[in-house]
C-alpha cells in the first residue's frame, strides 16, 4: 500500500468508507485538523479490534496444532 499523494486514495486503502473519506475531505476545507484526527483514530482504533481478533484465532489454530503434535488429543 502507497498513499503516494491522493489522500482519497490513501483514506480508502486504510479502509475509510466514502461517507468518512467525504467527512475526511469537508472538515480538511474547514481546516478543522481535530475533527480529522477524530476519524483517523475511529478508523485505528476498529483495525486494532480487527488484529486482536485475529490473533485470538492465531492462537487458537496454534493451541488445536500443539494438542496435535504433543499427542494429547482434542478431547
Amino acid at each position: 500500500m502507497s498513499c503516494g499523494c491522493d489522500i482519497r486514495q490513501c483514506l480508502s486503502d486504510a479502509g475509510l468508507t466514502p461517507e468518512e473519506a467525504e467527512e475526511f475531505l469537508r472538515l480538511a476545507q474547514q481546516k478543522n485538523g481535530c475533527g480529522q484526527l477524530k476519524i483517523l483514530a475511529g478508523r485505528r482504533a476498529r483495525l486494532l479490534e480487527e488484529v486482536h481478533g485475529a490473533e485470538k484465532k492465531i492462537r487458537c489454530l496454534d493451541y488445536i496444532a500443539y494438542k496435535l503434535r504433543s499427542g494429547e488429543g482434542l478431547d
